[in-house]
């Protein structure tokens, strides 16, 4: 994986959203994994959860980036029905060569085949990953921040439904936050019972001994 120079913004995320509500947009999580090249095509990769339940399935979705100036930078083609309660990864093709890094915009989420916007967020990044396909396969976990900033989502792909821990530490060890799941795979932590500073997220099956997976994340 080719990493670009880059500096963090905001909430040390791949990038920092600000909701502008409809619905109840700040509710949706969200991830940037990169772009992907693909042949002559590349695409933003964006993984999305409406776990949090934000009132709406955003019929036949479709996402759309904008710079500053409004100009159109990628573009999902609509193949979903809604956005649901799993993670799902949504590719917004690159409409310029290269996007031009620090950058700054708007997300828009359109709904009905773009006739109808549900929702737009203000973004910016200072870094771009590169990935490949394989990249995208055999994840077990996945988090990501709402919009809102105040939750972090976070799944477990490798995981059938029996007992499930969700467990968080800082760098020295200490848990700060422990959450059993019976019968869900999926669970919302909230960042004010974490504090600041680094940690360490977790997920734990019943009858292993190792985590299944594990993620460093920063909380400023």
């Amino acid at each position: 994986m080719k990493n670009y120079l880059i500096t963090l913004l905001l909430t040390g995320l791949f990038f920092s959203l600000t909701a502008q509500e409809k619905f109840d947009c700040g509710e949706l999580a969200f991830s940037l994994k990169g772009v992907l090249k693909d042949g002559d095509k590349s695409s933003l990769v964006l993984e999305v959860s409406n776990f949090l339940h934000t009132g709406s399935l955003y019929n036949y979705p479709g996402f759309l980036l904008r710079d500053d100036s409004g100009k159109v930078i990628a573009k999902e083609k609509t193949n979903a029905y809604g956005i649901g309660s799993g993670f799902q990864t949504h590719y917004l093709v690159l409409e310029v060569d290269e996007i031009e890094l620090p950058f700054s915009g708007t997300l828009e989420l359109h709904g009905s085949f773009y006739g109808r916007q549900y929702c737009g967020f203000g973004v910016g990044f200072n870094y771009l990953n590169e990935i490949d396909r394989s990249d995208l396969k055999d994840k077990k976990m996945e988090t990501a921040w709402n919009a809102s900033g105040d939750k972090i989502v976070v799944e477990c792909l490798a995981c059938d439904e029996s007992l499930i821990t969700v467990k968080v530490e800082t760098e020295k060890g200490g848990v700060v936050y422990e959450k059993e799941l019976k019968m869900d795979t999926s669970h919302a932590i909230l960042l004010k019972e974490l504090g600041k500073g680094h940690h360490y997220i977790s997920i734990w099956q019943e009858g292993h001994s190792h985590a299944l997976d594990g993620k460093w994340v920063y909380l400023e």
